[in-house]
């Protein structure tokens, strides 16, 4: 999956071919209607993740966050609000697609809230996570408010 500043697209590594799956524009018009934020002039706080299996994407950006069924070819806005910022910017995912960290929340594959971080200060470059789905671990870094980290 390719992600560009206008759609989101599908890339053969074999053939070069790409097919597109959908645009920004379009995807958001599926979306609540809510009001938009001034944005950055260019997007540098979006990320991607991929299961293990290869068969889930998940993807994490200012305004929203997103699930591409690979098998289904199914694109989907999973929208979200945030106070603070929706940060450290990195998602994870577990092997089998189940579940996703983005920011500093613990997702299922519906976009359901199933833990989160206390005290997050939303910073957008610092920290990270990686989930451990065999272990059942989160391995993370998500600096706090108060100046400490979880």
């Amino acid at each position: 999956m390719v992600v560009t500043a206008n759609d989101f697209q599908l890339f053969d590594p074999v053939t070069g071919a790409t097919q597109v799956l959908d645009t920004i524009t379009g995807l958001q018009a599926k979306t609540l209607p809510a009001v938009n934020g001034n944005g950055p002039a260019s997007i540098v706080a979006a990320t991607v993740a991929t299961s293990a299996d290869g068969r889930s994407i998940y993807g994490l950006s200012d305004t929203f966050r997103f699930y591409y069924d690979v098998d289904h070819r199914s694109l989907r806005v999973l929208g979200y609000t945030s106070t603070p910022t929706m940060g450290p910017r990195a998602v994870s995912v577990s092997r089998d697609g189940s579940q996703f960290v983005a920011g500093w929340v613990l997702s299922n594959r519906e976009g359901t809230t199933t833990a989160q971080f206390g005290d997050p200060n939303g910073a957008l470059d610092v920290g990270g996570h990686a989930l451990d789905s065999n272990r059942g671990l989160l391995y993370s870094e998500v600096p706090s408010s108060t100046g400490g980290r979880s």
